[in-house]
């Protein structure tokens, strides 16, 4: 799980993951969570980006619906790699 905390009302948005700094996760399946942990009554959106060219393309992130999507306080999203189309993949749980 990565816990990220939105300390303000600024969006960060993540574009991408490095497998420079996630060198085991680049693997076909391996996955993670990330969690929006923020600071109660400060509502921090974190913004994971489609296909963003943030980020190189090994690094770029292909979400279900095709768009970005918002964690906003205390929203849970799953984040995998896929082998076959060299991406992230990312749901929303909410």
């Amino acid at each position: 799980i990565l816990r990220l905390i939105t300390n303000d009302t600024t969006t960060r948005i993540i574009t991408g993951f490095d497998i420079t700094v996630f060198p085991l996760a680049f693997r076909d399946g391996v996955e993670f969570w990330i969690h929006n942990v923020g600071v109660s009554g400060v509502n921090g959106i974190i913004t994971i980006a489609h296909e963003n060219a943030g980020s190189t393309a090994a690094n770029r992130i292909l979400t279900g619906n095709n768009a970005n999507f918002n964690l906003s306080l205390n929203s849970m999203g799953r984040v995998w790699q896929d082998a076959i189309t060299g991406r992230w993949r990312a749901g929303y749980f909410g």
